[in-house]
């Protein structure tokens, strides 16, 4: 099950021109949304939230995830991955980006985080993954995820989440989101 940008009300807010604090003078690019994400894909594994379309020139500067409490349950299990995912236009498919080493990027910027198992506001994501090659940047460039070698100009990037653990008591809900970029 994949819940994306069609499915869903997203607004965008593009600002031009913006001197960036990473030292860019490019576009900074604000993305807001909320999704309602239903219990059925809550319990099960790898259900696809996608929130929002990045270029390979892109530097993601922030990942702030709101939510409301998905997983009712006095032991709560529900967990997600956060990451990077291309789209087949033919197929109407999202799929994990892979790096250079044809590792999936599936959870580069979280993984099997429990954010969804209580209600969460705007909390931090982006570079909370252990395996994120740029680690300790304040920033992370598209590129850098997928190496400058496997860019395809023609394929599109994506910021989603999976479920990587199904809901003791699965209680539908919002992921709510500010993902912002540079360029």
């Amino acid at each position: 099950m994949t819940i994306s940008l069609r499915s869903a009300g997203i607004t965008n807010f593009k600002a031009g021109n913006l001197q960036s604090t990473v030292g860019v003078n490019n576009d900074y690019r604000v993305q807001v949304g909320d999704i309602a994400v239903s219990t059925a894909a809550q319990n099960a594994v790898g259900s696809q939230i996608i929130l929002a379309q990045v270029t390979h020139k892109s530097i993601i500067d922030g990942i702030l995830i709101s939510n409301t409490d998905m997983d009712t349950n006095g032991t709560p299990t529900l967990a997600f991955n956060l990451g990077l995912y291309t789209y087949d236009f033919r197929n109407d498919t999202f799929t994990a980006a892979s790096d250079v080493n044809s590792s999936s990027l599936a959870a580069c910027f979280a993984s099997a985080s429990t954010q969804l198992q209580a209600a969460a506001t705007l909390t931090e994501l982006a570079g909370s993954a252990s395996n994120v090659r740029v680690c300790g940047k304040m920033a992370i460039r598209v590129a850098d995820l997928i190496g400058d070698e496997n860019v395809n100009p023609d394929v599109g990037y994506f910021i989603g989440m999976a479920i990587s653990t199904a809901s003791a008591t699965a209680a539908a809900g919002t992921v709510s989101f500010r993902i912002t970029t540079i360029g």
